[in-house]
């Protein structure tokens, strides 16, 4: 085809002669006009869907937080399994004083008994989900023969006494 005439017999081509069999140009401007609206339709439905799913987001995160920070102080959590390994191997739990960093490190004189580390990491890496400390008391208030652990909880104040407070305990 060369400037709208067939190379083999010099006819005129017009641009009808180049749709498939079958085909109009009213239906391809149909078409056409029917894409356009979807693609209306798609521009202004995506910023309301947005605006509807966006504030939930939020909402999520703070619970899957709360889960995962109840998960490490619970019972059956990776801390909780390293203060069970450590009163094994050393017939207590780690004081106060020690408090987790013994599930890093030997507290002094009891490298001979000491098996760890008991947690994978360094003490500056057991955060709960905020960014905090997790805390530890032992003996316990509430668990008087065992061990008190706690997340602060969202708002990053312990009240681990205050039945009302945030914050995600072992009892």
């Amino acid at each position: 085809m060369d400037g709208g005439r067939c190379a083999e017999c010099g006819a005129a081509i017009s641009p009808r002669d180049l749709l498939p069999l079958g085909t109009s140009i009213a239906r391809l401007r149909f078409y056409g006009t029917l894409q356009s609206v979807f693609l209306g339709l798609g521009i202004l439905l995506l910023p309301i869907m947005v605006a509807f799913c966006i504030p939930s987001c939020p909402r999520s995160t703070d619970k899957a937080k709360s889960q995962i920070a109840q998960a490490a102080v619970g019972r059956n959590g990776d801390i909780a399994y390293a203060l069970k390994r450590f009163r094994i191997d050393m017939a207590r739990l780690p004081t106060t004083a020690e408090g987790l960093d013994a599930l890093f490190a030997a507290p002094g004189g009891t490298e001979d008994r000491w098996q760890g580390p008991y947690l994978e990491g360094s003490p500056e890496e057991l955060r709960d989900p905020w960014g905090e400390k997790f805390q530890y008391r032992c003996p316990g208030n509430v668990n008087t023969t065992g061990y008190d652990l706690w997340s602060t909880g969202p708002n990053r104040k312990s009240e681990s006494t205050s039945p009302n407070s945030d914050d995600l305990r072992n009892w």
